[in-house]
């Protein structure tokens, strides 16, 4: 997950346009594979990785919508913040 952790960025395995130039980027792609994900959003709060939010292929086989995207950009960030959060409250 370096690759996320370095440039805090959705990364979409089915994107063609996505690009593949750096070694982190393509082992981030195999972490993915081996989770059975097609797609990974960086969960990210107080410009702190906290972990990934990573989800595999819909029931009917298609791509994410833009929507759906777009949905899963803001889920990760509440995410994040639930996290931090509860971490503040440990220490």
């Amino acid at each position: 997950m370096a690759w996320l952790r370095k440039n805090e960025q959705m990364l979409d395995l089915d994107d063609s346009a996505t690009p593949f130039h750096s070694t982190e980027k393509m082992e981030t792609a195999k972490e993915l594979g081996l989770l059975q994900s097609r797609i990974c959003v960086p969960l990210v709060a107080g410009g702190r990785f906290v972990g990934a939010l990573a989800a595999g292929r819909k029931i009917t086989g298609k791509r994410l919508s833009e929507a759906e995207s777009e949905f899963l950009c803001l889920l990760s960030q509440q995410v994040a913040t639930l996290i931090e959060s509860a971490r503040h409250r440990r220490h």
